[in-house]
């Protein structure tokens, strides 16, 4: 796809996101999932009152298997009478995946994600107050060393943020090993890495390091630190540190149960 198309297809799910999130009624009485073979692709669909569901580049809406497809039909049974997309992250996910509305290929897309090893959340050191520094050498030096052993790569970090990156033997590495996970466990990866600005944290979960919550704790170390000393915005960073648990546990499930899935 070249750029201008790139750009063109990517204003077009933009505007229809915004449209999605918009403000809207709660529509339909019953929630399915019904499976679907067509020429293009297969999967299975979430209908609302026996009509399936449009992403917003107009592709059908569904699931590479049925668990997956299951969660997101819950989330559609779950809306109240306003619906809220921000509560429907699995949905969120499978659009993207199916509308790939910047027309990436798996090998971009798996760069991108390479990109926050670099600066990931629990390698950019503070330099002071000197208990924070004791914290994050407490508390993520040791998920460091885990990543270090569990994938044979060398984990740099730093307090200067101008001169701080991972080797090329680490990238490489950490790219042959996303080159095993299919495209809707990549995307499924992507989400949590973006709820908590961090490439690390979420494999951790993946392998049994760390629980969700704790990689939420750990990736909110400075937040919280500082939360202490200042004081809490009354529900404000409650309700961010929640949403951030049920974004990145809606990654990891899709990473997880879209395993063994073939590349189409």
């Amino acid at each position: 796809m070249n750029q201008f198309r790139r750009q063109l297809v990517s204003d077009r799910f933009f505007r229809r996101t915004m449209s999605f999130l918009a403000p809207r009624k709660k529509f339909w009485k019953r929630v399915e999932v019904a499976q679907f073979v067509d020429e293009n692709s297969s999967g299975y669909l979430v209908q609302l009152d026996n009509k399936s569901i449009k992403t917003p580049l107009l592709n059908k809406l569904h699931a590479p298997n049925e668990q997956i497809a299951q969660i997101m039909a819950q989330e559609w049974y779950n809306q109240d009478e306003q619906i809220n997309p921000h509560s429907m992250p699995v949905t969120t996910i499978c659009n993207t995946t199916i509308d790939n509305p910047t027309g990436i290929s798996k090998e971009e897309l798996i760069d991108a994600l390479l990109e926050f090893f670099h600066t990931d959340t629990i390698v950019c050191l503070a330099d002071d107050p000197e208990k924070l520094v004791e914290y994050q050498e407490q508390l993520w030096s040791p998920i460091h060393r885990w990543f270090e052993d569990k994938f044979k790569v060398e984990v740099y970090s730093s307090a200067n943020l101008f001169t701080l990156s991972q080797s090329d033997e680490a990238l490489e590495t950490m790219r042959a090993h996303l080159h095993t996970y299919n495209i809707w466990q990549l995307y499924g990866l992507q989400t949590s890495i973006d709820a908590i600005k961090s490439f690390i944290l979420p494999l951790a979960v993946i392998y049994g390091r760390i629980t969700v919550e704790e990689a939420v704790r750990l990736s909110r170390l400075e937040i919280n630190f500082q939360t202490l000393r200042w004081g809490n915005v009354e529900y404000a960073h409650d309700i961010e540190e929640q949403n951030q648990k049920a974004i990145l546990s809606a990654g990891l499930l899709v990473h997880k149960l879209a395993e063994g899935l073939e590349e189409t």
